[in-house]
């Protein structure tokens, strides 16, 4: 027997239920153990004595996991009732069975029921699956291969398996070999098959044990439309880091990953020795009838841009950032004039945070300025956006910095002016424009390329209407008074920066007319044409972005059918008249392109990739294009992150590890989270 759901079955009140309504079809739903539609009726021995059903009722348990989702209530002449937790709906129950009672919960209320957890592996110990598991454990988390033979680390197996076999050091490196050599043969396999083209982005690093490497990273979207990037290689490098070593090397790494042909675009950082790489990658790919042209596919790391851009405007405040925190404090005391305002106050950050008792000091003062007590930043060389941390940190803590500069011995000449601190404060929009572009560069959850040119927009402009404002802005009426000459003398330091800043800028943004860069903007359903149109580009450049996508678009469509103004004979079928009238009119099918940039742009918010996904059908030739052209990274931060893994794992207690060693264990951390 089972419920009737009255609201959703019978829309009767509660008082409008007869009693001779309680039987309906018996359905089981979801289950917790056992719970099939009878599970409550009768006992094990199956004796169902009305003279004792009351009794056994009151006995039974509620095994069904539904019951947890209803309470009980009294009955109601003679009629059972029960009631949902969540919204109140009353049932009428007989017999106990729990159909509707689930049906209603997975209709209504599905997040109420517990999700089944996934059914995990069993891990049963084999000497084989041992030595695996030790390989990813030690890859994965940079593990010493001496580990293994520690004293320590063997009680701890011993505890959990006391017949475990356990390697030494030497197994492992091989063993580590033997890994390597088969998950390569999958990252192969998985990137002949990916739908589509591949695009890299490379760059030469040196180890902190002075080994150099050429990182490959490898991207593409996924059959899924999912943007999918992985460490290809990270093959040693020889002492000369010239254009043809870098092509040698990354050319003999993809014929050993067989992906050669599939090659379309390399993003790089900005060093000469590239441009060399590239023009040998040109010429052997045409020896080999690859299509690759250097010119429309090298896409310049826009995030290193980004970072010479506010070098050059560091540069220019004279306040570039030391190679030593050591340098740091000799930089430039209070008499130095306007423009050294942010290596002052790095000098007095390098002071406090160099002495144990400064900072403690620092400490109390926070606390009785009542500010939250923070470490104070210091920036580095490698990071512009570590001094726009540095800047922000010290703004934050700016009554207990200057109180500390008051009073302690040794930071008086440290100390910053009023009008230092307000500059500090001006240039801090400046700091935020280029640490948003690059933010929003640097994420690997969305193509990058899309936007490249749209970021150079925005920065260029935000540079232009901050300098402006530093032009027009008021100064005080007071004829030749000192603060109007300090006033005046600020502003023309910082526009001369930002000058620097926006010069460095558009000679990089000069080089985006490579094809890559407006095919991708094109093909960003929410861009379009509109976005030239809309930012006011000139007629001659909307033509060259249209040229580009033309060129592009011409290897992915399929030869065009003969044109109805031509008289060249056209294949008829001989059996079927209809197909005849109508064939001229699918000749005449409407270009894809065409139709995808008369259609309106899409909103802003739209996940370029799902977009894709979603109308591939409607334009299967551009939804291949997109597919590749998308997945260009603009930056090089994907192998950047894989050499900031690489200082995990070459630690000063690692300083012996050789090339071999380093190369096999940062290709398999990056391989083994390869979904399998």
């Amino acid at each position: 027997m089972d419920f009737l759901a009255l609201p959703l079955d019978a829309g009767l009140m509660l008082g409008d239920v007869p009693t001779s309504q309680a039987t309906v079809g018996t359905s089981s739903g979801p289950t917790d153990g056992a719970t099939n539609g009878d599970e409550d009726s009768n006992d094990a021995s199956g004796n169902s004595d009305n003279n004792d059903n009351n009794d056994g009722r009151a006995l039974k348990r509620k095994r069904s996991g539904a019951w947890k989702h209803y309470e009980e209530l009294p009955e109601c002449h003679g009629t059972k009732l029960v009631k949902c937790r969540y919204c109140n709906k009353t049932y009428v129950s007989t017999n106990g069975s729990t159909g509707n009672m689930w049906r209603h919960i997975k209709k209504n209320h599905p997040a109420c029921i517990p999700q089944e957890p996934a059914n995990e592996q069993v891990l049963v110990y084999t000497p084989s699956a041992f030595r695996e598991a030790l390989v990813e454990w030690v890859v994965r988390n940079d593990q010493p291969f001496t580990e293994v033979e520690t004293e320590a680390f063997r009680k701890v197996i011993h505890l959990l398996h006391p017949g475990a076999k356990m390697p030494s050091a030497d197994t492992i490196r091989n063993d580590i070999d033997g890994r390597f050599d088969r998950e390569k043969a999958r990252v192969r396999a998985m990137l002949q098959d990916a739908p589509g083209r591949l695009s890299f982005a490379v760059d030469a690093w040196t180890s902190p044990n002075t080994k150099d490497f050429l990182g490959i990273t490898v991207h593409w979207i996924d059959a899924e439309w999912q943007l999918r990037d992985l460490l290809l290689d990270i093959p040693p490098l020889g002492e000369k880091h010239t254009g043809e070593t870098l092509c040698t090397t990354f050319e003999t790494t993809c014929r050993d990953f067989g992906v050669m042909s599939k090659l379309l675009a390399i993003t790089t950082d900005n060093a000469s020795n590239n441009d060399t790489f590239l023009g040998h990658l040109e010429t052997a790919c045409k020896q080999q009838n690859i299509r690759f042209d250097r010119r429309s596919t090298h896409v310049r790391c826009i995030a290193h841009i980004i970072n010479l851009a506010a070098q050059r405007f560091l540069g220019a405040l004279d306040s570039a950032i030391p190679g030593s925190e050591d340098a740091c404090g000799e930089q430039h005391t209070a008499d130095d004039g306007t423009a050294g305002f942010i290596s002052r106050l790095r000098g007095l950050v390098v002071k406090v945070r160099d002495s144990p008792q400064r900072r403690k000091k620092f400490a109390r003062q926070c606390v009785h300025s009542e500010i939250s007590a923070k470490e104070l930043i210091v920036d580095v060389r490698t990071r512009w956006n570590s001094t726009h941390a540095m800047i922000e940190r010290a703004l934050e803590l700016r009554d207990p910095l200057d109180a500390m500069a008051t009073i302690e011995q040794g930071l008086v000449e440290h100390r910053l002016t009023l009008k230092e601190w307000d500059l500090l404060q001006d240039v801090l929009p400046l700091f935020d424009a280029f640490k948003m572009a690059t933010n929003h560069l640097c994420t690997a959850a969305h193509p990058t390329l899309t936007t490249a040119v749209p970021v150079y927009n925005f920065l260029i402009d935000a540079l232009e209407d901050y300098r402006d404002a530093r032009n027009t802005r008021d100064t005080p009426n007071t004829r030749d008074t000192r603060n109007t000459r300090d006033t005046r003398e600020s502003f023309d330091v910082i526009r001369a920066a930002t000058e620097a800043a926006l010069e460095k800028l558009k000679t990089y943004y000069s080089k985006t007319g490579a094809e890559v860069y407006a095919v991708a903007t094109i093909l960003d359903p929410r861009f379009k044409l509109q976005y030239y149109k809309e930012n006011d580009w000139e007629q001659q450049w909307i033509y060259e972005a249209m040229k580009s996508l033309h060129n592009a678009y011409a290897y992915y469509r399929d030869p065009p059918a003969p044109r109805t103004n031509e008289r060249l004979p056209m294949e008829r079928d001989r059996t079927n008249l209809m197909k005849n009238v109508f064939k001229r009119r699918l000749n005449e099918k409407p270009d894809e392109l065409d139709e995808y940039l008369k259609a309106p742009a899409a909103d802003g918010e739209t996940d370029t990739l799902q977009w894709w996904k979603a109308n591939a059908t409607m334009y299967p030739r551009l939804a291949a294009m997109a597919r590749d052209y998308l997945a260009i990274p603009a930056t090089g931060a994907p192998v950047e992150r894989v050499f900031s893994g690489g200082t995990d794992l070459v630690q000063p207690r690692r300083g012996s590890l050789g090339e071999g060693a380093v190369h096999a264990c940062m290709c398999l951390k990056s391989w083994l989270k390869l979904a399998r």
